[in-house]
């Protein structure tokens, strides 16, 4: 799932106006990446600073006053925010030539790499990735580089569908004394979600027992009541969740969905990170479903949410799947039939993705 947005208050391509993103397909979104000015990206800078574009536009090169570690958490910014192609632009000016040691600029080449996996461009993220080669002789400073860039690889690898190498990689994260906690939830995440992927390709149940002794032995970590702002905490209880589908414990499932779509109704923004955990979860909600519950109502919520998060966005390979599933579903013929030629469209265009769980591989029907 991809949420790709701009910052500024009006379309510089069709003028429209928009409150939180716009995803119009006008050459802007594509040639302010390529484009051989390529200052637009810093102006972007500094019209945050000053809370808006100016009246007259004056185009400069901030690069020389910027430090790296502003450039790298500006980044960060715009992808949370669905930039991703500002993001990418913003870092591609600042590496450009940039004669800084590679310890600085490796936070910035992750960073890359992470704008890259939102695009399934997976070798692009693996060039991106090594650019910092760790040192034999590891400094203390560069530990959390180190981890960033295991979990990074851990991504890719998963990313791309390699669900055994990916494991071997998180595990390493996992079961390495130091590893900060706020990376550390990430990555057991990363890694449980791993563990039911292979799941279904080994049918070993001890997947999924290791996973779901890495997830709930970190939540218990959490102090009640728990604080719905942290990100670790949303990040593991999805993890949670498929786990316990994939357990078949469906009352602890729904308990935890529940949680979980609470957690997001406090939210007072979804970051791009939300919005896909958000639709996860009702994917989750969709699959628990029992007969005689209202299931083709709950998939076919799954397709309004993510339309409503990216309102002007091709249909990505999870609608797909979801069609697909509407499809076999569906007691109208005439609307089974609509659904399996919209599945049909979008899954002969879109390569497989691995993004959420199952989708790709493992959920096909509602058999839970």
């Amino acid at each position: 799932m991809l949420f790709r947005g701009h910052l500024r208050k009006t379309c510089i391509h069709c003028r429209r106006s928009y409150r939180l993103s716009h995803t119009c397909y006008g050459v802007s979104r594509r040639s302010r990446i390529s484009s051989p000015e390529g200052d637009t990206t810093f102006e972007t800078i500094r019209w945050l600073d000053f809370g808006g574009p100016p009246d007259t536009r004056q185009i400069i090169d901030l690069r020389p006053a910027l430090d790296a570690n502003d450039v790298h958490r500006f980044s960060i910014s715009l992808r949370l925010k669905g930039s991703v192609f500002e993001s990418i632009g913003v870092l591609c000016q600042f590496l450009s030539g940039n004669e800084l040691p590679q310890d600085v600029l490796a936070p910035l080449h992750l960073s890359q790499a992470n704008n890259y996996m939102y695009l399934f461009a997976f070798d692009e993220a693996h060039k991106e990735i090594q650019q910092w080669k760790p040192p034999a002789n590891l400094l203390e400073s560069q530990e959390n580089l180190l981890w960033d860039q295991l979990i990074c690889v851990g991504r890719v690898l998963k990313g791309s569908g390699d669900f055994q190498a990916a494991q071997r990689v998180l595990q390493v994260c996992c079961e390495t004394p130091g590893l900060p906690n706020h990376k550390r939830a990430l990555a057991i995440s990363m890694l449980a979600d791993t563990l039911c992927e292979l799941w279904a390709i080994k049918k070993e149940i001890y997947c999924l027992e290791m996973a779901n002794s890495w997830v709930e032995f970190e939540l218990s970590l959490f102090t009640k009541p728990r604080n719905p702002l942290h990100r670790g905490l949303r990040r593991l209880l999805l993890s949670h969740l498929e786990v316990k589908i994939c357990l078949g414990r469906r009352s602890e499932a729904i308990n935890v969905a529940q949680e979980l779509v609470t957690i997001y109704g406090q939210l007072d923004e979804l970051d791009i990170n939300d919005r896909l955990g958000h639709v996860r979860t009702l994917i989750a909600l969709a699959r628990l479903a029992r007969p005689s519950e209202d299931s083709l109502q709950r998939w076919e919520e799954v397709l309004r949410q993510n339309h409503l998060y990216n309102p002007n966005e091709e249909e990505v390979y999870t609608c797909g799947i979801v069609y697909s599933i509407l499809a076999k579903i569906c007691r109208d013929p005439n609307r089974s039939l609509q659904y399996a030629h919209k599945a049909d469209q979008v899954l002969r265009c879109k390569q497989r993705q691995f993004l959420i769980p199952g989708i790709g591989t493992y959920i096909s029907d509602t058999s839970y």
